[in-house]
């Protein structure tokens, strides 16, 4: 064995290779793993109900913290595919290309030093898909942002729009009641110009009666 433990369990789904039993129902650690006596990782379960793949997230071994540099547009590199592994071709799941994702985030790819082992054998590259939960994460924050944009845009168009309809109904209710105005007056004149002829009429024939 090339590790300082490794455990064959046989034919495929007849045995199990570690089993790892407690009674207790509190929190449990299964598997620590540290660093030169700093915890970086390990397997933990909550209540006895589920389990907890952990790594080490703590600010206080973190420095240098800047934004995510367009995390959208890095997201849509990432090449998404939908394949059968060849040792299992009935079985199709959606995945990376480990050597893909390599050129779009290499941190989420451990690349071998070699491509074969000594006896010629296929030593793979490995990915590990949580390193692309924070991307994501990134990239719908931003989606979020553009959305919340948009929508304070539409806000103000929306208000502007609104300004610009009520000032349009207020001059036009302002013209509908100067036109009525002009109407009222203009029937008077009417009316008045009605009776000046009606008066004229008979001062004429006054005139003619004489």
């Amino acid at each position: 064995p090339s590790g300082k433990l490794e455990v064959n369990s046989g034919t495929a789904g007849a045995t199990i290779g570690i089993i790892i039993n407690t009674t207790s129902v509190g929190a449990n650690t299964y598997e620590q793993y540290k660093a030169n006596g700093t915890v970086i990782g390990s397997v933990t379960s909550a209540a006895g109900a589920s389990v907890a793949f952990n790594t080490t997230s703590d600010v206080r071994l973190k420095g240098g913290f800047q934004p995510v540099f367009s995390p959208l547009k890095t997201l849509n590199e990432i090449e998404v595919s939908n394949f059968y592994y060849l040792a299992d071709p009935d079985h199709r799941l959606d995945g990376f290309k480990a050597q893909q994702l390599y050129n779009v985030l290499p941190y989420a790819v451990t690349k071998p030093e070699n491509e074969v082992d000594e006896n010629g054998k296929l030593i793979p590259w490995l990915a590990d898909y949580s390193k692309v939960v924070p991307l994501v994460a990134a990239a719908v924050q931003e989606l979020y942002n553009r959305l919340i944009g948009v929508e304070a845009h539409q806000s103000t168009q929306d208000r502007e729009i609104a300004s610009v309809k009520a000032e349009a109904n207020a001059k036009a209710s302002k013209l509908e009641t100067e036109n009525e105005a002009l109407k009222a007056r203009a029937d008077k004149a009417e009316k008045e110009n009605t009776a000046m002829k009606a008066r004229l009429d008979i001062i004429e024939k006054m005139l003619k009666s004489k």
